[in-house]
């Protein structure tokens, strides 16, 4: 039988562009789902009492890992508040982190949470 090469490099999809601080920047195309999982946690920290002034070091971390992937010599992000660099996040890679409109009555017992983990964790896949 004879061997069939598949060229799945054709299949990657190019990168996100970004533009920041007066920069253009790259992106993955694509995250892991355990990546949506941690930034589904900062965005529910967000709707806490969290300072928007400056990043959590774990996303700070997390964004610099994204970051250097087209960037590999990137030592430290542009300047980012928690709520831009959740909807940078959120925009590049489609999340569901947005806050959602509550019906009148509905509150968060009966869903009107601000983000939804299953969801996310869905379209990320």
């Amino acid at each position: 039988m004879g061997r069939v090469a598949l060229a799945l490099d054709a299949l990657a999809p190019e990168p996100k562009t970004v533009r920041l601080a007066g920069r253009t920047w790259l992106l993955p195309a694509d995250i892991p789902l355990s990546t949506v999982v941690r930034i589904t946690r900062f965005a529910a920290a967000g709707e806490a009492e969290v300072d928007d002034t400056r990043l959590p070091g774990e996303l700070v971390d997390l964004l610099l890992e994204l970051f250097r992937v087209h960037q590999p010599d990137l030592e430290t992000l542009p300047a980012l508040t928690l709520k831009q660099a959740l909807t940078l996040l959120d925009e590049l890679y489609q999340l569901g982190l947005q806050v959602e409109e509550q019906d009148a009555g509905e509150g968060k017992a009966a869903g009107g949470t601000r983000n939804t983990p299953r969801r996310a964790a869905t379209r990320a896949s």
